[in-house]
């Protein structure tokens, strides 16, 4: 039995990319049910764009309060059995849903499905500027947020993402979702492709107080977890 898949899209002045990243869900081989974009206070033209763009998605706009709280708002806001998301600069190949969707029938005991991906330098970047972005290339297992395909009810179980960390929230998440015996699968095949450029997520600079106090606070509660498992508390 198929079920709904709800793809859920975090976009931040993202007008330059989000219609590359569109067509590459409406190019899927198993199409989606739902898409939301929400619109996290973009200043620049990600609204038009969206509402231009032939897939049709439902948007919602809010003020700026970061991915993870826009990753929230748009689970909030769909219906599918099975989440899907996707950054608005990144990109899937043509058969990832449905090569998501199949291992789920083959494995009905999995509750997330990740893939592998690999990392694109984006087409705009000088080649003079591309020598400085920092990055692992190749193909890699992704654990992202981007590969991943999860039922429902493993966030009504865990609760959302924590928008008070700035970085880290779904490593923050992954954590609490291993620890409670959440069934991973991750395939093998490379199907999600991550846009580099200055100006995204991992080439940010980020304020280094605010990154460290971030990954130590998600370092503390993994171990606190762990320690609750070990005891019988968790």
């Amino acid at each position: 039995m198929q079920n709904n898949i709800s793809v859920i899209i975090p976009a931040f002045n993202a007008e330059k990319t989000l219609s590359e990243t569109l067509d590459s869900i409406l190019a899927q081989t198993r199409k989606a049910d739902e898409v939301i974009i929400v619109n996290d206070g973009s200043t620049d033209d990600t609204e038009k764009v969206a509402s231009r763009h032939p897939l049709a998605p439902v948007i919602i706009s809010t003020v700026n309060r970061g991915a993870s709280a826009a990753i929230n708002e748009g689970i909030h806001h769909s219906h599918g059995e099975l989440l899907a998301f996707v950054d608005a600069d990144d990109l899937w190949e043509a058969n990832k849903l449905e090569f998501q969707e199949n291992r789920f029938d083959e494995k009905p005991e999995v509750e997330v499905v990740l893939t592998h991906m690999e990392p694109f330098i984006c087409s705009s970047v000088p080649q003079s500027s591309s020598r400085n972005l920092v990055f692992k290339s190749g193909p890699q297992p992704g654990y992202l947020v981007g590969t991943m395909l999860c039922h429902r009810d493993v966030f009504n179980r865990l609760g959302s993402l924590d928008v008070s960390l700035k970085t880290g929230y779904f490593i923050e998440w992954f954590d609490r979702a291993k620890t409670a015996g959440v069934s991973f699968y991750m395939l093998p095949d490379v199907l999600m492709k991550r846009r580099i450029r200055p100006g995204t997520l991992s080439q940010r600079t980020v304020n280094q107080n605010t990154l460290s106090n971030d990954f130590v606070e998600i370092a503390r509660r993994s171990i606190i977890r762990k320690r609750g498992l070990n005891d019988g508390t968790v």
